[in-house]
């Protein structure tokens, strides 16, 4: 079932993805801290707002482990890289995924500044995000209960620096 629903899920983010021009790579489940080397390379590609030379948009190659990575832009003309990684509905399995992500984001980048978590969500499921900032680059972390679909997932999102 939980595959049947990943592959539904798949098929409409790729479908919304190349409506909007955003790019999707789709990664085997699995859940463990983040790689501190693959870390590296997504906020170096985040200073320069994940463009290339000639002015278009790339995405980082996707984060080990990762359910799902893609690309989005803003209003502001930043671009940002989001992966998830979906667990069973409200398991100590999700939380644990979050603790794990966040402390290791935190270990490989000692100049990580915690920037806040963000409650202002509204919807009745159970939301809660870490923020940080390295340099120029905000990177959040978020543990997001989906009731519907009967999944917990944990996100992380490095939001580009906007050259105005």
């Amino acid at each position: 079932m939980t595959n049947v629903l990943f592959q539904t899920i798949h098929q409409a983010v790729q479908a919304i993805a190349i409506g909007v021009g955003m790019s999707v790579a789709i990664t085997g489940a699995g859940h463990a801290a983040l790689n501190c080397a693959d870390l590296g390379t997504v906020l170096r590609s985040a200073e320069g707002n994940y463009l290339d030379a000639s002015g278009a948009m790339h995405s980082p190659s996707v984060l080990k482990g990762a359910d799902f990575c893609t690309m989005a832009q803003d209003l502001s003309g930043a671009n940002a890289f989001h992966c998830g990684w979906g667990h069973d509905y409200r398991t100590g399995a999700a939380t644990k995924d979050f603790e794990d992500k966040t402390a290791s984001l935190q270990q490989c980048f000692d100049q990580a500044a915690a920037i806040g978590t963000d409650k202002a969500v509204n919807h009745p499921d159970f939301y809660d995000q870490r923020q940080f900032q390295i340099d120029d680059v905000i990177v959040t972390i978020s543990l997001k209960d989906k009731a519907t679909l009967q999944q917990t997932y944990v996100f992380l999102a490095v939001h580009g620096v906007a050259n105005n």
